[in-house]
């Protein structure tokens, strides 16, 4: 068995849609919010970074979340970034008055965790500011394949 200085581990936990739906709404506190992701294979860099900046974090409803994914494969899925480890960050606030200083936090607290990074989720990416990691979220097969029913990106 190996040690955990996790706080808090869920093993295979059988849930409803609606828990799911409950647990998520439980999860927004603020009027606004934004995000950022990065699948990743090197956790212990990417968990000591982000530790600091969530430190930093101009709001205290800030909420990291790192995901083991364990061995994935699903090779027919548009999903199909590569990374054991899902981590994102949700930073949450009140009045539009504090959009850049919570919106340039994250971006700053991800460009440092770009380097560590073997993909991404395109639900929860940035793609306003960081167009350029569309592509990661999908292996090379499927982002070609999502170009050309397109017909372009």
């Amino acid at each position: 068995m190996t040690r955990s200085n996790a706080l808090h581990i869920e093993k295979e936990l059988a849930t409803t849609f609606d828990d799911f739906y409950t647990q998520s709404e439980k999860m927004a506190v603020c009027a606004r919010w934004c995000a950022d992701n990065i699948l990743t294979d090197e956790i212990i860099p990417v968990s000591e970074l982000l530790a600091k900046h969530v430190l930093l974090s101009p709001s205290l409803k800030s909420l990291p979340l790192i995901i083991w994914q364990g061995n994935r494969s699903w090779p027919d899925a548009a999903y199909s970034g590569r990374g054991s480890y899902f981590v994102s960050t949700y930073v949450q606030w009140d009045g539009d008055e504090n959009d850049k200083e919570h919106s340039d936090w994250l971006y700053q607290c991800y460009s440092e965790l770009e380097p560590f990074a073997s993909g991404h989720y395109i639900n929860e990416l940035d793609r306003e500011r960081r167009p350029e990691n569309i592509p990661s979220c999908y292996s090379v097969a499927n982002w070609e394949k999502t170009v050309l029913a397109e017909g372009a990106v």
